[in-house]
């Protein structure tokens, strides 16, 4: 009875999200796998292509921490997505002042290394600051 309940999870679980364990991270397990990503240097396109699509997907869920990780991580790869870029800077107003003074460092560095400009939400947080 379990090896069938779990042969069907599995079944249904490949059908609702795909086989990619990536398109079921958190916003979170997203950001840390992005850094750890990053520090061993992973220079796969189609694993940072996945995660842009992830964090496209949950970026208006995302806190400030996360959203500085995410951008810090493909900065660190010098990966530049600028849909993903924009679809993150458009959920950064939302939550603008839950933003500690290091989110904003990284946040912010992320955009100028990977040479990508975003007006509004430059304005923004140098009102912040």
């Amino acid at each position: 009875m379990l090896r069938r309940s779990l042969v069907c999870h599995a079944l249904l679980d490949n059908a609702a999200v795909g086989t990619d364990p990536i398109t079921r991270l958190s916003p979170f397990a997203l950001a840390k796998l992005a850094i750890r990503a990053a520090k061993e240097n992973r220079k796969s396109v189609n694993f940072w292509k996945t995660l842009s699509a992830r964090a496209m997907v949950v970026a208006p869920s995302m806190q400030p921490s996360d959203m500085s990780m995410v951008l810090g991580a493909f900065a660190r790869m010098r990966y530049r997505d600028r849909d993903m870029m924009v679809r993150i800077a458009e959920s950064t107003p939302a939550i603008l002042g839950q933003f500690a003074a290091t989110d904003i460092t990284h946040y912010l560095a992320a955009f100028a290394r990977l040479d990508v400009e975003h007006r509004l939400v430059f304005n923004l947080m140098a009102r912040e600051i």
